[in-house]
């Protein structure tokens, strides 16, 4: 008979393998199975290797980047509303820093264990970080308890964290205009278009929703700031984001592929519609970044005059610095994507002809 390892050896080693490459892994180690302890001792040795190969090719600079800021703010953020005033010792970083380096650990993890045949919920993945932060948190205060955050920092950031790495995920892993070939009969061109349609439509659903929810904040800032040049911000702010959602419902609209046509004319205007798109993230630095840097730094300046602490209004629009160049690499990134995309069709244009 065969040797085989044991089946609760091999479906704990089946569930510590990362799920893309698992099947390879766990046959080459069946292989080399010849005892229990031999076939335990070659999946200590081989897992870390496994693991972190898969994370250097799931795990991207950039979103890592974003996700790091992003839950800096979240958690920064609830300690400066839930702390007045919000201490400003080594120590109070430290305790900030934690959950957001366990939150940053655990996306990255996800990303490398994840099954990328089936559906990724943003949600559900940031929901599952920001659950391993508060899980450190409890252990830590077995531990450390003077590094922990409060409770309810930790809690009310985790809420805010889970919303920005959503939308922010949301992007990273959207379904792409994949196929390495051009579309081969008018059912794939009418599937691919309606797919692009789908995502250019709730991209906008979600910027407007991000805009319409920025709106009222800003409003309460202009009417009861605490000095001229947080209203003045507010202001900058308003106009800004009345000229995003503007060029959004004018230039980045979704138009639907009208039914009634050919091949040709579809091949037509699923091109322009495409390279209406491509401009459109080829030119996120003036129309949409741009327009918010007055109001971030008035508002800067204004926080530091109302606070008296220079070095948090810099590290703020140090932070919304770094955030904005991220979010522009991001698109001239889709832009490239999507002019891959326009080539493809070229081919398959000239195929045709």
């Amino acid at each position: 008979m065969e040797a085989r390892p044991p089946l609760l050896i091999e479906a704990i080693v089946r569930r510590l393998t990362p799920a893309p490459c698992r099947e390879h892994v766990l046959g080459d180690l069946c292989e080399q199975y010849t005892s229990p302890l031999a076939y335990v001792s070659q999946a200590v040795r081989t897992l870390p290797y496994v693991v972190v190969s898969q994370i250097r090719r799931t795990s991207d600079a950039v979103i890592v980047n974003m996700e790091a800021v992003m839950l800096w703010a979240a958690f920064r953020g609830a300690a400066r509303f839930l702390q007045k005033p919000l201490p400003s010792d080594a120590n109070t970083w430290v305790r900030l820093l934690i959950p957001t380096i366990v939150a940053v650990v655990a996306l990255v993890i996800t990303d490398a264990y994840v099954d990328p045949q089936r559906r990724r919920h943003p949600v559900a993945e940031s929901a599952v970080a920001v659950l391993a932060a508060c899980l450190a948190e409890a252990a830590l205060a077995f531990i450390r308890p003077d590094l922990t955050a409060p409770v309810r920092v930790v809690l009310t950031g985790g809420v805010l964290a889970v919303l920005l790495l959503s939308i922010i995920r949301s992007y990273a892993t959207r379904p792409r205009l994949a196929s390495h070939a051009g579309p081969r009969s008018l059912d794939e061109l009418r599937q691919q278009a309606g797919a692009f349609e789908t995502r250019i439509r709730r991209r906008n659903v979600r910027e407007s929703i991000a805009c319409l929810i920025l709106l009222p904040w800003l409003a309460v800032v202009f009417w009861r700031g605490p000095g001229p040049f947080s209203r003045t911000g507010a202001a900058l702010g308003v106009a800004a984001t009345i000229w995003i959602l503007s060029v959004l419902k004018t230039a980045g609209a979704s138009r639907p592929l009208p039914p009634d046509l050919g091949w040709t004319a579809s091949l037509t205007f699923f091109r322009r519609e495409l390279e209406r798109q491509r401009n459109l993230m080829r030119t996120v630095w003036w129309w949409y970044l741009l327009p918010v840097v007055p109001s971030v730094f008035v508002l800067t300046i204004g926080q530091t005059l109302s606070t008296h602490r220079l070095w948090e209004g810099v590290a703020a629009f140090g932070g919304c610095f770094i955030v904005g160049t991220l979010i522009g690499i991001l698109n001239q990134r889709g832009a490239l994507r999507l002019q891959r995309a326009i080539e493809r069709l070229d081919s398959a244009t000239e195929s045709e002809g």
